[in-house]
């Protein structure tokens, strides 16, 4: 099963989201392995992802679609 995850940058002293919103497919994934946390990095200009079942996906926040097994 395929699903979309979407990730975007939001401002929070301007309230907008900056860059844009960024989908990607997450390939495999059961209704039992979602995710439970994303976060920023400024310094490596990624964004991670936790899920549920131990995975973590890496997505560079200047791509703007990826495809993730």
């Amino acid at each position: 099963m395929t699903r979309l995850q979407y990730h975007f940058i939001y401002q929070i002293e301007e309230k907008k989201v900056i860059g844009g919103i960024h989908e990607v497919k997450v390939i495999d994934c059961t209704q039992m392995n979602f995710p439970i946390r994303s976060f920023y990095s400024e310094m490596n200009g990624e964004v991670y992802t936790l899920y549920r079942q131990g995975n973590c996906i890496t997505v560079s926040a200047n791509e703007s679609s990826e495809s993730i097994q």
